[in-house]
């Protein structure tokens, strides 16, 4: 359920129906209602929601708009609605104030809905297929494809939460000129191992995997393929190397937390005749032309900028109609409503032509989307350093991953530990907004500093300074850690709370909806979580039922906001 958009309808509805009153008591002219806004203001001291009724009515109903929101203000009934109040500003706008209610009854929400929390039904169900990273898979993957794969994989969940149903893949170009460079290089290597005096030519891939791979080939067929026919030669090698490869892509993926639903080789378009076909639907919509022996496509009759070449004058198809054939399958032969291509900003021309493509072979082009984003820069003495597998000088996916944390501070540091402490100052309820203000801070002790060598969290070189922050609600997202809460009593200014003793010092906490009862707020001290949620609970007066619900995390520098949830 989407509260903000019931309360906005609600708002809308309270209006209209508090102008019916006074257009049937006479108050106002039986005129037609003009359309008019309900928004949420950026400043919450003018309310939860406001609207310009009064204003979008001061001509039709020949009054002046304070008058007019004075008298809507009078006519509208609160009682049943989620408002508590409603005020005048300005020149007439009339800002609604939310009660305490539609904050429980979201709370209420977010805890009965869990991990569904915050899903709607937008998509209809539509079929996307999100296609992102689909490195060359002639070597592993480097450190510019990491943008990739968090753009790519966030959006898909994105569009999940929206309801669609989504697909993610990654599209294996093993087919075309990188292969032939693989092969070249793969048996450049082998033979170089054989004792063949042949050097390696500048456009093949020289890095170390290429070398490792042809050794492992060596290792295990010895010089059988020395004097094989050529084609063999190069066909048993890249069969050796590439599934390693891929299988090496899909690995690190994996350990970047991205899973995908689909591998499609390039080769199955080729093998299954889906490339050859492309060619002759683009020749049967006359939409293609010869030049010089190769056959163009007039791609800027469909608004690209320039026509292409999709064959050569030796009869080879160029690398844009696998990608043509690509995205026909996905969006024609099986059947996607929506493709989605992440790609780097490179391609901004590619994108174009390959719609203009779509176009010619009677395919909405605007089923397809291309987010285009901007290349990974990697830095080295203040100078950026291109990224390159062929010059195997690329810094991987995973070396960059084991570089950033070799970076923490190791459990030798002479610094101690630093454990997120969260001081609630007060609890209260005002005559608008619950609150609650709580103290982010962070202690030093013996006993965490000797935990470190053992416990996950890193140390950190810099104490974190005390953060104050008051929050009245805010989405919760349950974790289900294990972790352990210390209490301690500390004097806290509030109407509603007692001195009752807390109790035991120390409670374990080994589920997600873990709970204390007290009417002494406390101290709480997460000690070694990485990622810690729990609910606790306050016994107040039974008038005053107050639920408080924090998240922690102790994995950044500083905690930079606490989430708290207050009903009264």
């Amino acid at each position: 359920m989407n509260h903000i958009s019931s309360a906005s309808r609600d708002v809308h509805t309270l209006v209209v129906e508090a102008i019916g009153r006074l257009v049937a008591d006479g108050t106002f002219p039986a005129e037609p209602l003009p359309d008019f806004i309900v928004e949420i203001p950026a400043d919450r001291s003018h309310g939860d929601f406001a609207s310009n009724v009064a204003m979008v009515c001061a001509k039709p109903l020949r009054m002046p708009p304070s008058k007019i929101a004075e008298a809507i203000a009078g006519a509208v009934i609160l009682d049943g609605s989620p408002f508590r109040k409603v005020e005048i500003a300005g020149p007439g706008f009339m800002n609604f104030y939310l009660a305490s209610g539609w904050y429980e009854d979201v709370l209420k929400n977010v805890l009965d809905e869990g991990a569904d929390y915050g899903k709607t039904a937008s998509g209809n169900g539509k079929r996307v297929l999100v296609e992102f990273v689909s490195a060359n898979p002639t070597g592993p993957m480097h450190v510019g494809n990491a943008r990739g794969g968090a753009i790519g994989d966030c959006l898909s969940s994105v569009l999940e939460t929206a309801g669609y149903a989504v697909e993610r893949e990654f599209y294996i170009n093993d087919a075309g000129n990188q292969i032939e460079k693989f092969a070249t290089s793969l048996e450049v290597r082998y033979l170089q191992k054989c004792g063949e005096p042949i050097e390696m030519p500048e456009d093949a891939y020289q890095g170390a995997d290429i070398v490792a791979h042809a050794e492992a080939f060596f290792a295990e067929h010895g010089d059988k393929y020395r004097d094989a026919e050529k084609q063999a030669r190069r066909d048993a090698l890249v069969a050796f190397a590439l599934p390693k490869n891929i299988q090496g892509l899909k690995d690190d993926l994996g350990q970047y937390r991205i899973q995908y639903d689909t591998w499609f080789p390039e080769s199955t378009l080729h093998a299954d005749g889906s490339v050859q076909r492309i060619i002759e639907q683009l020749k049967e919509s006359g939409y293609t032309y010869e030049n010089d022996g190769a056959l163009w496509f007039k791609a800027q009759e469909l608004g690209a900028d320039k026509d292409f070449v999709i064959v050569r004058s030796n009869g080879i198809p160029t690398y844009v109609v696998p990608d043509i054939a690509y995205h026909y399958n996905k969006l024609v032969t099986r059947g996607f409503d929506r493709a989605i291509d992440i790609l780097v900003a490179d391609h901004h021309g590619y994108v174009p032509r390959l719609k203009a493509a779509l176009t010619a072979l009677g395919v909405d082009a605007s089923r397809l989307t291309v987010v285009l984003m901007q290349m990974v820069a990697v830095m080295r003495d203040g100078k950026p350093v291109k990224q390159s597998k062929r010059s195997g000088k690329a810094l991987t996916l995973i070396t960059s991953s084991k570089i950033f944390r070799s970076m923490l501070p190791d459990s030798s540091s002479i610094c101690v530990r630093q454990t997120p402490i969260l001081n609630l100052t007060s609890i209260s309820r005002s005559s608008s907004l619950p609150r609650i203000l709580c103290t982010m801070s962070s202690t030093h002790t013996p006993e965490s500093a000797a935990s470190s060598a053992t416990s996950p969290m890193p140390v950190f070189r810099r104490p974190m300074r005390p953060r104050q922050t008051s929050v009245s609600s805010i989405p919760f997202r349950n974790v289900n850690l294990p972790a352990s809460l210390q209490c301690s009593p500390k004097k806290l200014m509030s109407p509603h709370v007692s001195s009752t003793p807390l109790p035991s010092p120390s409670i374990p906490l080994s589920s997600q909806h873990s709970s204390i009862n007290s009417t002494t707020p406390a101290r709480f001290v997460m000690q070694n979580p990485k990622l810690c949620a729990m609910h606790v609970s306050f016994s107040v007066p039974p008038q005053d039922r107050c639920l408080a619900m924090f998240l922690l995390s102790s994995k950044s520098r500083r905690p930079r906001k606490c989430n708290l949830f207050v009903t009264f």
